[in-house]
């Protein structure tokens, strides 16, 4: 059950009763502990409910509506749209491939999706950069890929997992999370790294 309550950034603490928001919140299988809900800034809340293996990628306006079919049926997971709207990176997994590769599917060609070449092998979350010109996939290496012809432009290696990433809405920086570094800043355009912030000055 997902529930929601008040709380004070500045002091820690919580206030009020917890409300029951959602029920059965589906649990990502391949990421321990990571539920399957998001929440916009304007405070509409997306949540999809229980496990399924096979799924499908489907597109919807904004007051829910169906409108179209992207992939009729696979297993897919960590779905991520691009700036333009037309194109989503997500994690498939096929018999062919454990635990999964990134693919690209467009929506001017429903069900022939692209496998991304000489992907990584991990489950984390690929992003589009704001501009549309990147799309970044984080693991034992930072994968930076040409948006528009989907060749892999560099790989920069991490000390550890890569667990998290951002990118400044400028699009020239991102920022990704390493398990044993802390938070790493670099330059998309170059690669080169700009700081880290280490582990011990991050609060917790």
């Amino acid at each position: 059950t997902l529930i929601a309550q008040r709380f004070d950034p500045r002091s820690g603490e919580l206030s009020g009763e917890a409300i029951p928001i959602a029920e059965r919140v589906g649990v990502d299988p391949q990421k321990t502990g990571k539920y399957w809900f998001g929440l916009a800034a304007g405070g509409t809340l997306a949540v999809r409910t229980g496990v399924q293996q096979q799924n499908q990628l489907l597109w919807f306006d904004r007051s829910g509506r169906k409108t179209g079919v992207l992939a009729t049926k696979g297993g897919f997971s960590e779905p991520t749209l691009s700036p333009d709207g037309t194109r989503v990176a997500v994690w498939h997994k096929t018999q062919q491939s454990e635990p999964g590769d990134v693919w690209i599917f467009d929506d001017a060609a429903p069900d022939r999706g692209a496998r991304l070449p000489f992907g990584p092998t991990s489950n984390e979350t690929p992003i589009w950069s704001p501009d549309g010109k990147w799309l970044i996939i984080g693991e034992r290496e930072i994968h930076f890929y040409d948006a528009t012809s989907m060749t892999q432009v560099r790989a920069i290696q991490a000390d550890r997992w890569v667990t998290g990433m951002a990118i400044s809405p400028d699009s020239r920086v991102l920022a990704a999370i390493d398990e044993a570094r802390g938070v790493m800043l670099f330059d998309v355009t170059s690669g080169s790294e700009l700081h880290t912030l280490p582990r011990t000055q991050i609060s917790t």
